[in-house]
C-alpha cells in the first residue's frame, strides 16, 4: 500500500527551533520521548499546517505562541514554518502532481501565509483541495486523549458530527445550509415585495389626484401672473426714480464731508509735528537724566569700594605680622629638635652593643639545653612505647572481661525465655482449636445469606427492567405531548393570524374599512357587520357565490335603528372611497320560486347558510342565480333564462340573461376560504386538546406506576443493602478469625523453632565462657611484666635534669628581647624627630611664600585706590557737562507743550463740524440703502413669481446691472398709474391658490416612475415565487441524500462499534442509537454500554480507563468504516492497562492496512508495533532534538 503522508518538516515551530524532518515510509510510525520533550508539538504542527484556526486546540492563545520563544542559550525565532509532503502517485488528491507540499508560515506580526508546492495560495484553496480527500473537516484525523474523552462527554447532538464526517455529508450540509439561507432571504424579499406593492397601490391613486390638482394650479397661476406684471412694472419704475434722487443727494453730502475731513487733517498734521518735537525733547531729557543717574550710582559704588579696600589693607597687614612671628617660632623649634636627635643617636649605639652580647650568651645556653633534651627524648620514647603496649593489653583485657559478663547474662536470659515460650505454646494450641470451630459456623451462615441475596437481586433486576420500560414509555408520551403541543401552538398561531385578518378586514376594499373607522371615530351607536362575515358557503361553491354577489359581499349591514343618512354624511368627504350599504329598514325583499328545468344546475340559495335575520336579504340578492359546473353548461342554459336570471360557473364566470359574461379571477372568494380555515383550525385545536388530555392521563398513570415500582425498588434496595452489610460483616469476621487462626498456627511453629535455637545458643555460650577465662589469665600476666619495665625507665629519666638550663635560656632571651625593644624604640624616635624637622621646614617655606603673596596683594590694593580716585574725578566732570545740556532742553520742552495745547482746541472744533457732515452723509446712504433694499425685495418677489425677467434700468444708476437674459424672459411693462381694482384682484387670485393647499410639483414625474416600479416589482415577485419553489426542492433533495448516506454509515459504524467494544473489553455489549427516529437529519447519537458481568450503566459512571477504551472503540469503528489517509494518535493509550494495550495494538495493526498511523506514546507494547521509531528529547538549549532508535535498543528510560 502506498503511504499518503511522506514527510513532515518543521522549522522554528514551538520547541523545534531548527529544521527537523520526519519521514513516514511505513504504515505505523511511533514517536517516543520523556514528558515535556515536544512530542505533542508534532501532532499540533500537523493540525496547524492543515489549516486549524482555533489556537485552543493548538495549546496556544495567539500566532506568536506557535513560534520558538528562545532560551538563555538560543535566541527566539522570527518565523515558524511547517510543511507536509503528500504522495499523490495514485491521484487521491485532485491535482496533477505526484508529490504535493503544503506549507504554513507564521510571523510575529500575526501574519500567516499558505503555500502549495512553494506557490502562495489562500486558506480557502487549501481547504477546498483537502475537502475532496476527507482531511479538511474531519474531527478524527488528529486524535489526542482529550478527543477520546470528549467523544463520550459530548452531547448527543455534538457527537453526531463524527458520524456526519464519516458519512461525508459535510459538503451536502453546507450546501443545504446555504440553500436555507437563500430560501429565508427569498421569503423575506417576497414579504418585503408584497409590502412594497401594498404601499405602492394607494400611492398610485394619490399621485393621479395630485397630477390633476397640479394642472388646475398652473392655469390659475398663469392668470395671476398677468396681473402681477402690471403691479410690479409700476413699483419698479417708481423705485428707479427714487434711486436716482438718492444717489444725487449722497454725492453732495459726500463732497461736504470730504472738505471738513481735509481741514481736520491739516490741524492734526500740525499737532503731529509738535508732538514729534516734544517727544524728541522728552527722549533727550530722559536719556540725559538716565546718564546722570548712572554716574551718581557709579560714584556711590566707587565710594563703597574705597572703604572696602581700606579695611582689607588693614587686615592683610595684620596677617603679615602674624606670619613673621610664626616663622621665628619655627626656626627656634627646628634648632632644638636637631640637638635632641644627636643625643638619641648616641643612645642607639649603646643599645646595639648590649644586643650583640645577649645574642652570644643565648647561643651558648641553647646548645647545652639541646644536648640534655636529646637524652631525655630517648628515655621518653621507650616509656611511651611500653605504655602503648600496656594500654593495648588493658583494652583487650577489659573487652574480654565485659564479654565474659555478657555471656553469663545471655545464658541466664536464654533459660528464662525457654521456660516462657514453652508455656505460651500450650495456650496457643488451645486457642487455635477454638478459632477453627468459629470459622466453620460462620461459613455455614454465609452460605444461607448468599442464597437469600441472589434471590433478592434477581427480583430487583426484574423490577428495574420494568421501571426502565416505564421510563421509556413516559419519555415517548412526553415526546407525543410536545409534538401535539407544537401542532396546537402552530394551529393557534395560524388561527390568531386569520382572526386578526378578519378583524382588520384584510382583503377588503379601503371603502368599507375607512367607513368603519369613521363610525368608530364619531361614536355612532348601533351594530355594524359586513355581509361576508354572516354568510357560510360550501367550499366548492365559494367562488361562484363570491362572483354572484360581487361587491355586495363587502356591504355594510345597518340595523333598523341606525339612520342611513347619518352614514351617508360620513361619505360626503372627497377622500371617501365608494362603499355599499345594506340598511335593513330600506331594502325591499323580493323572492320567487323560479326554477330552471335542468338537472345540471342548482339554485344559489341552496348552497348558502345565513342567520335568520339576514335570510330574506341574502335570498333576495341570490334570487334567480343558478350555479353550474362549467361554462359549456352555462351557455346551454342561456336559452332557458330571462333577463333577470344569472348563471354562475364554479370558477366564477357569470352569464346574464341579456348575454353579458363576467369572467376573470374572483378575489373575494378567498374571504370564504378564510372563514372555512378558521373553523377548521378551531376543530383541529379541539381535537388536539382532547388528545393532550388523554396523553396527560396516560402519562400520569405511568408516572404513578413508576413511583410505586420505585418505592418497592427503594425498599428492596434497603433490604439488599442490609443483607450485603450482614454478609460483609460475617465475611469480615470469618476473615478476621481465619487470619487470627493462621497467625496463631504460625506463632506456635515460630516459637517451637525459637526454642531449638535458644538451646543451641546456650550450649555455644557456655563453651565460649570457658575459653574467655583462660585468655584473661594469660593477658594479666603480660600486663604485669610491661609495668615493671616502665618503672625502671622512669627512674633513669629523673637523673637527666634540664630545668636550670631552661631558666638560664629564658633569662638570656628576656635580656635580648629588652635590648631589641629598646633599639626599635630608639629607631622610631629618630625617625619621628627627622619627620618633625622636615615638616617644620615645609611649614617655614609655606609661610615665607604666604608673606610674599600678601606683600603683592598690598601693592595691588594701593594701585586700585589710585584708580578709584581718578575715576571719581572723571564722574564729577561728566555730571557738570550733563547739567549744562539739561537746563536749556527743559525750557524748549515747556514752550512746545503750551503751543500743542492751543492746537488741541482748534482740532476739537474741526471734529465737531466733521461729525455733523458725517451724520448727513450717513443719512443719505441709509435712504439710498432702503431704496436698494426695496428694489432687491421687489426683484426677489418678481423672481419668486415669474422666475428670470428683464428689468428696465434708469441711465447713470450706479450699482445695478442688467442680467444677460435677452430672448428667454418676459419684460416688465412701464406703467405710471395702477387701476384701483388691481390690488383686490391679485389678493383674490392668491387666496384661491392658497386654498388649493400644498402641491407636488413632481407629481406627474413621480406617477410615471411609481407606475413603472409597480410593474417591475410585480415581475420580481413572480421570479421570487419561482425561486422559492426551486430552493425548497433543492433542500428536500439534499435532506433525502444526507438521510440515506447517514443511515448507511450509522448502521455500519453501529455494527463495527459493537464488535470492537466486545474485542477490547473481552465481553459485554455496546450499541449506538438514534435519539429521535422521526428527525434523523438533526437528532443526536446516544451510546449505551454494558461492561462484562455488569448491568447497563451511564457513560458518566465509567472509570477513566473504561471511558478511554469505549472512546477508542468508537473512533476505531469510524476509522474502519470511513478510513482517513492518515491518522495521528497522541497518547490515546495513556489510561489503558497492559491487557487493554495489547487489544488496542491488535486493532491498530488491523486498521493500519487501510490507514497510515503516527503514534505518540509512552507504552513499550505500543512502540513494538511500529515499523519506524523517532525519539524526541529536550536539549540544553530548550529545543527538541530528534534521535534515531532501533526497536531492540529501546529502553524504559527512552519510553518514559
Amino acid at each position: 500500500m502506498i503511504q499518503k503522508l511522506k514527510l513532515l518538516e518543521l522549522n522554528g515551530y514551538k520547541t523545534f527551533a531548527t529544521k527537523t524532518v520526519f519521514a513516514f515510509p511505513e504504515q505505523i510510525t511511533a514517536i517516543v520521548g520523556p514528558n515535556g520533550s515536544g512530542k505533542s508539538n508534532i501532532s499540533d504542527a500537523i493540525r496547524w499546517v492543515l489549516g486549524e484556526q482555533a489556537y485552543s486546540l493548538l495549546r496556544g492563545k495567539r500566532t506568536a505562541d506557535m513560534i520558538f520563544s528562545g532560551s538563555e542559550i538560543k535566541p527566539r525565532a522570527s518565523m515558524a514554518s511547517a510543511s507536509i509532503i503528500f504522495n499523490n502517485e495514485d491521484g487521491w488528491l485532485p491535482i496533477e502532481f505526484s508529490e504535493i507540499a503544503i506549507t504554513r508560515r507564521a510571523y510575529r506580526s500575526g501574519e500567516n501565509e499558505y503555500l502549495l508546492n512553494n506557490k502562495r495560495v489562500r486558506l480557502k484553496e487549501i481547504n477546498e483541495l483537502l475537502a475532496n480527500s476527507g482531511l479538511a473537516e474531519r474531527t478524527y484525523t488528529v486524535i489526542g486523549q482529550g478527543l477520546i474523552d470528549s467523544a463520550l462527554s459530548l452531547r448527543p447532538e455534538e457527537r453526531r458530527l463524527f458520524f456526519e464526517e464519516a458519512a461525508g455529508i459535510g459538503l451536502f450540509r453546507s450546501r443545504r445550509d446555504e440553500a436555507i439561507r437563500k430560501l429565508d432571504a427569498t421569503s423575506r424579499n417576497m414579504e418585503r415585495t408584497q409590502d412594497i406593492l401594498g404601499e405602492i397601490k394607494p400611492r398610485l391613486k394619490k399621485l393621479e389626484q395630485q397630477v390633476e390638482k397640479f394642472h388646475e394650479y398652473k392655469r390659475r397661476k398663469a392668470d395671476l401672473s398677468l396681473l402681477l406684471k402690471d403691479w410690479y412694472g409700476f413699483h419698479w419704475n417708481r423705485l428707479q426714480n427714487d434711486l436716482s434722487h438718492g444717489q444725487e443727494t449722497l454725492r453732495i453730502q459726500k463732497k461736504k464731508f470730504d472738505d471738513s475731513y481735509q481741514n481736520k487733517q491739516k490741524i492734526e498734521t500740525k499737532i503731529g509735528e509738535l508732538r514729534e518735537i516734544i517727544d524728541k525733547s522728552r527722549d533727550d531729557l530722559a536719556k540725559w537724566h538716565q546718564e546722570a543717574a548712572e554716574y551718581h550710582v557709579e560714584k556711590e559704588k566707587i565710594s563703597r569700594q574705597s572703604a572696602v579696600l581700606d579695611e582689607r589693607q588693614k587686615a592683610i597687614k595684620e596677617k603679615r605680622g602674624n606670619i613673621k612671628s610664626s616663622i621665628i617660632f619655627l626656626e627656634e623649634g627646628i634648632k632644638n629638635r636637631k640637638s635632641q636627635l644627636e643625643n638619641i643617636i648616641n643612645e642607639k649605639e649603646k643599645a646595639s652593643k648590649e644586643l650583640k652580647e645577649a645574642v652570644h650568651h643565648l647561643t651558648l645556653a641553647q646548645e647545652s639545653l639541646m644536648n640534655q633534651e636529646n637524652e631525655r627524648s630517648r628515655f621518653k620514647e621507650k616509656i611511651a612505647h611500653f605504655q602503648d603496649d600496656l594500654v593495648s593489653f588493658e583494652r583487650v583485657l577489659t573487652e574480654k572481661r565485659v564479654k565474659r559478663s555478657e555471656l553469663k547474662q545471655r545464658i541466664e536470659l536464654l533459660e528464662e525465655n525457654k521456660q516462657h515460650i514453652m508455656s505460651t505454646v500450650d495456650s496457643n494450641k488451645k486457642e487455635h482449636e477454638e478459632k477453627l470451630n468459629i470459622i466453620k459456623i460462620l461459613e455455614n451462615e454465609l452460605k444461607v445469606l448468599g442464597k437469600e441475596h441472589a434471590q433478592k437481586e434477581n427480583s430487583h433486576l426484574e423490577l428495574s427492567e420494568t421501571c426502565n420500560e416505564i421510563i421509556i414509555n413516559i419519555d415517548q408520551k412526553q415526546k407525543d405531548i410536545q409534538e401535539i403541543e407544537a401542532k396546537k401552538l402552530t394551529s393557534e398561531a395560524q388561527l390568531e393570524i386569520l382572526i386578526d385578518a378578519e378583524k382588520n378586514l384584510s382583503g377588503f376594499t379601503s371603502g368599507v374599512k375607512s367607513l368603519l373607522k369613521k363610525i368608530k371615530r364619531n361614536n355612532i351607536s348601533g351594530k355594524f357587520e359586513i355581509l361576508l362575515s354572516k354568510v357560510k358557503v360550501k367550499s366548492e361553491y365559494e367562488v361562484a357565490i363570491a362572483a354572484a354577489l360581487g361587491e355586495v359581499l363587502e356591504g355594510l349591514i345597518l340595523e333598523k335603528d341606525v339612520d342611513p343618512l347619518l352614514i351617508l354624511k360620513l361619505l360626503e368627504k372627497p377622500e371617501s372611497n365608494r362603499t355599499i350599504i345594506l340598511p335593513k329598514a330600506l331594502i325591499k325583499i323580493e323572492s320567487s320560486s323560479h326554477k330552471l328545468p335542468s338537472k345540471d344546475c342548482i339554485s344559489a340559495i341552496e348552497v348558502v347558510e345565513v342567520s335568520k335575520d339576514l335570510k330574506d336579504i341574502v335570498y333576495s340578492l341570490l334570487d334567480r342565480v343558478f350555479i353550474v359546473d362549467n361554462r359549456k353548461k352555462a351557455i346551454q342554459l342561456l336559452k332557458l333564462i330571462d333577463d333577470k336570471t344569472r348563471i354562475v360557473t364554479r370558477k366564477g364566470e357569470v352569464f346574464t340573461g341579456k348575454g353579458l359574461i363576467f369572467a376573470g379571477e374572483v378575489l373575494r372568494g378567498k374571504a370564504f376560504k378564510r372563514s372555512r380555515k378558521i373553523n377548521s383550525h378551531k376543530s383541529v385545536i379541539k381535537e388536539l386538546v382532547l388528545r393532550l388530555e388523554q396523553l396527560a392521563k396516560e402519562k400520569d398513570k405511568l408516572q404513578k406506576q413508576y413511583q410505586q415500582n420505585t418505592q418497592v425498588l427503594d425498599k428492596e434496595d434497603e433490604q439488599l443493602e442490609i443483607l450485603k452489610r450482614t454478609i460483609s460483616e460475617k465475611e469480615q469476621i470469618r476473615q478476621k478469625e481465619f487470619l487470627e487462626m493462621k497467625r496463631i498456627k504460625s506463632e506456635v511453629g515460630f516459637k517451637e523453632t525459637q526454642m531449638g535455637k535458644i538451646e543451641e545458643e546456650k550450649t555455644g555460650g557456655q563453651q565460649n565462657l570457658t575459653d574467655l577465662e583462660r585468655e584473661i589469665t594469660v593477658l594479666e600476666k603480660k600486663r604485669d611484666e610491661l609495668q615493671e619495665n616502665i618503672n625502671v625507665l622512669f627512674s633513669k629519666l629523673k637523673i637527666v635534669e634540664v630545668d636550670d638550663l631552661k631558666k638560664e635560656v629564658y633569662l638570656i632571651r628576656t635580656r635580648k628581647a629588652v635590648a631589641e625593644g629598646a633599639l626599635e624604640s630608639i629607631k622610631k624616635r629618630i625617625s619621628d624627630y627627622e619627620n618633625l624637622i622636615i615638616n617644620s621646614n615645609k611649614q617655614k617655606d609655606k609661610l615665607l611664600q604666604q608673606e610674599i603673596q600678601i606683600t603683592q596683594v598690598i601693592e595691588d590694593i594701593e594701585e586700585e585706590r589710585e584708580r578709584i580716585i581718578k575715576r571719581h574725578a572723571e564722574i564729577d566732570g561728566a555730571l557738570q557737562i550733563l547739567s549744562e545740556r539739561i537746563n536749556p532742553a527743559e525750557k524748549i520742552f515747556r514752550e512746545s507743550e503750551k503751543v500743542r495745547q492751543d492746537m488741541f482746541g482748534s482740532s476739537e472744533e474741526a471734529r465737531e463740524v466733521l461729525a455733523v457732515k458725517e451724520r448727513h452723509h450717513l443719512q443719505a446712504e441709509l435712504r439710498l440703502s432702503r431704496i436698494r433694499d426695496e428694489i432687491d425685495n421687489i426683484k426677489r418677489r418678481i423672481t419668486e413669481d415669474f422666475g428670470l425677467v428683464s428689468y428696465n434700468y434708469e441711465e447713470n444708476v450706479i450699482g445695478l446691472k442688467q442680467p444677460p437674459i435677452d430672448g428667454i424672459v418676459a419684460n416688465l411693462p412701464n406703467i405710471t398709474e395702477l387701476p384701483e381694482e388691481l390690488d383686490q384682484n391679485i389678493r383674490q387670485k392668491k387666496s384661491i391658490l392658497k386654498r388649493m393647499g400644498s402641491l407636488n410639483l413632481e407629481a406627474e414625474k413621480e406617477y410615471h416612475e411609481v407606475f413603472e416600479r409597480f410593474n417591475f416589482i410585480t415581475d420580481q415577485l413572480r421570479d421570487l415565487e419561482n425561486a422559492e419553489k426551486n430552493l425548497r426542492q433543492v433542500v428536500f433533495e439534499l435532506d433525502e441524500l444526507m438521510r440515506s448516506k447517514f443511515e448507511l454509515t450509522f448502521a455500519a459504524v453501529k455494527e463495527e462499534f459493537s464488535k470492537i467494544f466486545i474485542q477490547l473489553f473481552g465481553g459485554g455489549s455496546a450499541q449506538l442509537f438514534i435519539e429521535d427516529e422521526s428527525n434523523i437529519t438533526e437528532t443526536g447519537i446516544g451510546i449505551m454500554v454494558t461492561l462484562p458481568g455488569r448491568r447497563k450503566q451511564e457513560l458518566a459512571s465509567l472509570s477513566g480507563g473504561e471511558s478511554s477504551l469505549t472512546g477508542v472503540a468508537l473512533i476505531f469503528a469510524l476509522l474502519k468504516i470511513s478510513p482517513t489517509p492518515f491518522c495521528v494518535l497522541d497518547e490515546v493509550d495513556a489510561m489503558l492497562d497492559e491487557t487493554n494495550v495489547v487489544r488496542f495494538g491488535d486493532l491498530l495493526q488491523d486498521l493500519s492496512k487501510s490507514t497510515q498511523f503516527i503514534v505518540i506514546t509512552h507504552n513499550r507494547n505500543t512502540v513494538q508495533l511500529a515499523d519506524v521509531i523517532y525519539g524526541v528529547t529536550m536539549g540544553k538549549d530548550t529545543t527538541s532534538q530528534v534521535i534515531s532508535l532501533r526497536l531492540d535498543e529501546l529502553t524504559e528510560e527512552h519510553v518514559e
